[in-house]
């Protein structure tokens, strides 16, 4: 190889070193801004995302200090709802204490009083019209009205359990055990309200220490056993047919109860056929008591204003019981 040929191969490898070089910086170049743009893309992801997990953290800390708040309001109303309650209660077993020893030992004394003064309301109202309040009681004591209470002749009152009633030699045996008795019904405006539970209660009282209600439930029997259910049924409408009104009291559940998983909002018992013009339910449901009235509509055209009139004469009732000390109410 002469001098020529020689420095011909020294130049091109010269070139080509040179050009390779240059291709190898680029290449460095190139992937190093790959590698740094990628990094500082993912830097500026995470930046981001920790930006907005610090904004998601701050929210639920406000919504963790409102729920905290929320919470604590809750349980200052837990608690006072709870002395309300307490409170209530204490108020409600005095008031009842009060009740019983104004009015007696019974519920039913209190209802027949009520039914007696709305009545009396009622026909007041009927017979003087707008003047009602200065109605002549002479003329309200000429009025003969007789109502047909039923009774219970059961030895166990209440509600019992059925696998009671059905077990053999149950003192709560299926099916009717009732009894009538025919109560006089006194007609009178009173200047005090409790003048008409004191009436209601002395006549009632009566007529609980007497065999009537046995008596009419064994001749019902017997007739029924002897003449059959046409026979007896004509008898005791005729006998009904001397009464004005029909008056019952039962004793629901204490306690909300539900059908078929629907709760049960109350209770309104109701029967058909019966000759009176007045047919009244006084049923207890829970923390309530159902007043169910059938009417003849050609005897008492508007059963609602009958209904208002009980309601205010217990209203009434109460305020006396209440403003009255229990020695000067009884």
């Amino acid at each position: 190889m002469d001098d020529v040929s020689l420095k011909k191969h020294l130049e091109v490898l010269v070139l080509e070193g040179i050009r390779t070089e240059g291709v190898c910086s680029t290449l460095l170049k190139q992937l190093v801004e790959t590698l740094l743009g990628s990094i500082q893309r993912e830097l500026i992801d995470l930046h981001v995302e920790v930006t907005s997990l610090r904004e998601a953290k701050s929210e639920l800390e406000a919504v963790k200090r409102a729920l905290t708040s929320n919470l604590l309001k809750l349980r200052e109303r837990v608690k006072q709802s709870e002395a309300a309650c307490a409170i209530a209660e204490g108020l409600q077993k005095k008031a009842d204490e009060s009740y019983t020893r104004v009015w007696g030992e019974t519920v039913n004394d209190v209802l027949l009083g009520i039914t007696q003064a709305g009545i009396t309301r009622y026909l007041n109202r009927q017979e003087f019209g707008a003047n009602a309040k200065k109605g002549s009681s002479s003329v309200l004591k000429k009025i003969r009205l007789r109502s047909a209470i039923l009774v219970n002749l059961r030895p166990i009152g209440g509600i019992q359990d059925v696998a009671d009633m059905m077990a053999e030699k149950s003192k709560v045996r299926w099916g009717n055990l009732i009894g009538y008795i025919m109560l006089p019904f006194s007609i009178a405006t009173q200047q005090d309200p409790l003048e008409h539970i004191r009436q209601a209660k002395a006549t009632i009282d009566r007529k609980k220490h007497s065999l009537e209600a046995v008596s009419t439930y064994a001749c019902a029997k017997l007739v029924l056993s002897l003449f059959g259910v046409k026979v007896a049924a004509f008898i005791i409408r005729r006998v009904l047919l001397n009464t004005t009104l029909a008056f019952s009291n039962m004793p629901g559940p204490v306690e909300e109860v539900s059908f078929y998983g629907h709760p049960v909002a109350y209770i309104a018992p109701s029967v058909y056929g019966h000759p009176q013009a007045l047919t009244m339910h006084f049923q207890s449901y829970a923390n309530k008591m159902i007043i169910s009235l059938s009417v003849d509509p050609s005897v008492i055209p508007d059963p609602y204003l009958l209904c208002d009139d009980f309601e205010e004469s217990l209203k009434l009732m109460r305020d006396v019981v209440q403003k009255k000390p229990v020695e000067d109410a009884v």
